[in-house]
């Protein structure tokens, strides 16, 4: 397997540091993506597994920034009753997430 061909499973970006969360199923996630996905999170510090149960709803959304859609997991902003989505990493180029030593 070539660098390119890993993806994250969670936004299908290639590039970006990236952790194999799975490695029976050869499965890829950036650390942002686990991290501002609500249902599921890192089982332990090394980040080498996921906890939890992905809403698989987040994969028909469509983001939108990329306006891809059944191409990722879309995140739901929380602010009142805004209703945007989009890819975690869409989100952060769009300045919608970022650190969380910046937030208010």
């Amino acid at each position: 397997m070539k660098c390119r061909d890993i993806t994250c499973f969670l936004c299908d970006e290639v590039t970006g540091a990236m952790k194999c969360i799975n490695k029976d199923q050869n499965i890829w996630a950036h650390v942002i993506c686990v991290n501002w996905t609500p249902e599921i999170e890192f089982k332990d510090e090394n980040r080498n597994s996921i906890n939890g149960k992905l809403d698989l709803d987040r994969f028909n959304v469509t983001c939108k920034r990329c306006i891809k859609r059944n191409c990722g997991s879309c995140v739901q902003c929380d602010y009142k009753n805004c209703t945007v989505s989009m890819h975690v990493r869409c989100a952060v180029g769009a300045g919608m997430i970022f650190q969380w030593d910046k937030m208010e």
